[in-house]
């Protein structure tokens, strides 16, 4: 298949010409291949990586969620279904109550 030139690419200075491409190509599989003859990936990598030390481990394990609530907050929901109002609310009912009372979005399940 033939580039068309355009305004982004005149004729010439686009992708790699077929010959050079070719060799380039032939290079990189070679250097990449596995010997079953197939493509390793990044993560395929690391997951061998990880058998070979016998387990596979989660990359984020022991850093700290991105969606976990700051201390100040938790403490001022947990003072605030510690009234004797909220006493006996399930995860669900107490969730809605924050949100219209108290203008605190948080899911049911993370208040079990």
């Amino acid at each position: 298949m033939k580039h068309r030139s355009s305004p982004h690419h005149p004729a010439g200075s686009g992708p790699i010409s077929g010959a050079e491409a070719g060799t380039q190509a032939a290079d990189h599989t070679e250097a990449s291949l596995r010997a079953d003859g197939s493509q390793p990936t990044a993560h395929a990598k690391g997951v061998e990586e990880a058998e070979e030390r016998g387990r596979v481990i989660h990359g984020l394990r022991g850093r700290i969620s991105n969606r976990k609530r700051s201390p100040t907050e938790r403490e001022k929901i947990v003072r605030i279904l510690s009234q004797e109002v909220y006493h006996g609310f399930g995860p669900t009912l107490a969730a809605e109550y924050l949100a219209k009372h108290h203008k605190i979005q948080i899911g049911r399940e993370a208040l079990r």
